[in-house]
C-alpha cells in the first residue's frame, strides 16, 4: 500500500552480537579486551587484524570446528556489520552456524539466534529468498524446542511475515501475520505494541489484497491500542492512520478518509514542525485524495508543499522529486492552468531523461502529458512533437502498452485537428479507436470519447450528417455504462498498464 512502508528492524544486531560472546582463551583475553576497544573507537581495520589473529591462534590450537572460533568469527562479522560490508559478515555469520550446530547441537539457542541474524542481513540486501530460507529454518527450530502455540514464537512468523510481504507473496505474508496474531492473543499478557503492530500489519497487507472490509477492523483496532500506550497525539499513530485512510480511500469511502489524513497531517506538524520532511508521505496522500474528489482547491496547497519539501531533500532522489513534479502538473492540468501544468511537466522531463535514463515507460508518460498540457495552451506545434514521441516510444511497449498507445493517437489526432490537417486527424483517431475497442471493448466509455472526436471531424469536413451515426452510437455507449455515481476516468495520459 502506497505511502505505507512494512520496515524490517535488523533486530538490534550490533547489540545482540555484543552480548553473545563467550570467554575468551585465557592467554588471548588482553587482546580480547584490545580488539574491543579498537572496535568502540571506531579503528575498525586494527579492531579486525586483533580479531583474525585471535582466530588464527584459536584454530591453530583448537581446530577450525571449535566453540571458541565460532565466537571469533562472530565478533569479526560485528565489526564487517559495523562497517557496513554486509557481504564479508554473511559468509562468516554462516561458517558460525556450522560450528554451532556441530557443538551445541542442531537446535541450541545460539544457532537460532544467528540464522535470525542472517535472515535480517539477507532481508537488508534485497535478498528476500536467502532471508526466507534462514526464517524457516528458525521456525522449524522454535516448533521443535517450543512448540508451535509458544508466544515466543510469535516474532519468528512476525519476519516471516515481513520478508514474504517483500517477496511480493501477499496470500503468505497475511497467513504468517495471522499466526503470529493468533500466538499474541492466546499469551495471557500480550504485549500491546508487538500485538498492534501485527494488527496493522496484517490489516495492510489485506487491504493491498482489496480484502477492505477484514482490513478495516483490524487497523481501527491497532489504531485503539497504539492510542491507548502512546496517546492520541503521538507520532506513533502516523503509519496506522496512514494505512486506515488509505484503505477508506481506496474503498471509495473518501467522506472518511479525509479527516483520518488531516489528523495524521496535525499530529506531524505538532511533533516536528510544519517544514519537517517526515510530513511529505502525509501532505502527498492528502492533496492526492483531495484531487481524488476533485477538490482541486483543496488539494494544489498540499501538493506544493510537498513538493516544495521534496526539493530541500537529497538533491539525488531524483524520482521521488519526479514524482512530485508529475502530481502537481496533473493537479494543475486539471484547473486549466496549462501554462504552469507545462513547465512543471518539462521539469519532470528533464530530470527523467538526464538522471533516470532507464525508465522509458516513464519519460514516455511524461512526453504524453507534456504534449497534452501545450495542446491545452494552444502550442500545438510543440505538442505535437512530444505526443509523436511519446507515441513512438508506446509502439515498443507491444500489447501491455495499447491503451498508452490509443491515449497518445487520441491526443495526436486532437492536435492535428486543432491545427487544421483534418485528413491526417482521421486515420489516426480511427486507429485509436480500434486498439480501445479490442484492449476494452466496443462498449467501453472511452470508445464514446473517440467516437465523439471523429463525429467533431466530420462536422469541421463539413459533412454533419456523416456524424449522426457516430453520436448515436456514442450515446448509446453513454447511457450504457453511465450511472449517477459514475467516477471520471484517470487522464488520459496517465495510463501505461
Amino acid at each position: 500500500m502506497e505511502g505505507v512502508v512494512l520496515a524490517i528492524l535488523l533486530f538490534q544486531i550490533l547489540r545482540q552480537l555484543s552480548s553473545g560472546r563467550s570467554s575468551a582463551l585465557p592467554e588471548d583475553a588482553d587482546l580480547s579486551r584490545q580488539a574491543d576497544a579498537y572496535a568502540a573507537q571506531g579503528h575498525f581495520d586494527l579492531a579486525e587484524q586483533t580479531l583474525y589473529r585471535l582466530l588464527g591462534r584459536a584454530e591453530k590450537k583448537l581446530g577450525p570446528e571449535a566453540i571458541e572460533v565460532g565466537i571469533y568469527l562472530r565478533r569479526l562479522a560485528q565489526v564487517k556489520m559495523q562497517r557496513r560490508d554486509f557481504a564479508a559478515a554473511i559468509p562468516m555469520l554462516h561458517r558460525v552456524v556450522f560450528i554451532q550446530a556441530t557443538n551445541l547441537g542442531p537446535y541450541s539457542s545460539d544457532l537460532l539466534q544467528t540464522l535470525d541474524w542472517l535472515a535480517q542481513l539477507y532481508h537488508a540486501q534485497g535478498n528476500p529468498d536467502a532471508a526466507l530460507v534462514m526464517m524457516r529454518r528458525v521456525l522449524e527450530i522454535h516448533s521443535k524446542v517450543y512448540g508451535d502455540r509458544d508466544c515466543r514464537t510469535a516474532p519468528v512468523w512476525h519476519a516471516l511475515g515481513l520478508i514474504l510481504h517483500r517477496k511480493g507473496d501477499l496470500p503468505g505474508a497475511a497467513d504468517a501475520f495471522r499466526k503470529e496474531l493468533a500466538l499474541h492473543e492466546a499469551n495471557p499478557r500480550p504485549g500491546e505494541p508487538e500485538l498492534a503492530l501485527c494488527l496493522s500489519n496484517l490489516g495492510i497487507t489485506l487491504a493491498q489484497q482489496n480484502q477492505f472490509d477484514d482490513a478495516e477492523p483490524l487497523l481501527e483496532r491497532s489504531l485503539a491500542m497504539r492510542e491507548k500506550v502512546f496517546g492520541p497525539e503521538s507520532p506513533e499513530l502516523s503509519a496506522t492512520l496512514m494505512a486506515l485512510a488509505e484503505l477508506l480511500w481506496k474503498n471509495g469511502d473518501l467522506q472518511k478518509a479525509e479527516p483520518v489524513y488531516r489528523r495524521n497531517l496535525a499530529i506531524g506538524e505538532k511533533a516536528f514542525g510544519a517544514e519537517d520532511l517526515r510530513l511529505i508521505p502525509a501532505l502527498d496522500q492528502l492533496g492526492r485524495m483531495l484531487a481524488d474528489k476533485e477538490d482541486y482547491g483543496g488539494a494544489e496547497p498540499f501538493l506544493r508543499r510537498a513538493l516544495a519539501l521534496q526539493e530541500k531533500t537529497d538533491s539525488k532522489d531524483y524520482p521521488q522529486l519526479a514524482e512530485r513534479l508529475h502530481r502537481l502538473a496533473s493537479l494543475l492540468l486539471e484547473k486549466q492552468e496549462f501554462a504552469e501544468a507545462a513547465a512543471l511537466f518539462r521539469r519532470e522531463l528533464e530530470i527523467k531523461e538526464n538522471h533516470l535514463a532507464q525508465d522509458q515507460a516513464g519519460i514516455s508518460l511524461t512526453l504524453g502529458a507534456l504534449g497534452w498540457a501545450l495542446f491545452r495552451n494552444r502550442e500545438c506545434g510543440e505538442a505535437e512533437v512530444h505526443i509523436r514521441r511519446a507515441l513512438a516510444m508506446g509502439e515498443t511497449g507491444g500489447d501491455g502498452a495499447a491503451i498508452f498507445v490509443s491515449n497518445q493517437l487520441y491526443q495526436l489526432g486532437s492536435v492535428l485537428h486543432a491545427k487544421g490537417d483534418l485528413a491526417a486527424a482521421e486515420p489516426v483517431l480511427w486507429r485509436c479507436l480500434g486498439l480501445r475497442e479490442k484492449a476494452l471493448g466496443a462498449d467501453h466509455l472511452s470508445s464514446a470519447q473517440v467516437l465523439e472526436a471523429l463525429a467533431g471531424l466530420h462536422v469541421a469536413k463539413g459533412d454533419a450528417q456523416a456524424s449522426v451515426p457516430l453520436l448515436r452510437q456514442a450515446l448509446a455507449i453513454k447511457e450504457k455504462t453511465l450511472r449517477p455515481a459514475t467516477r471520471r476516468s484517470q487522464p488520459l495520459w496517465s495510463t501505461w498498464p
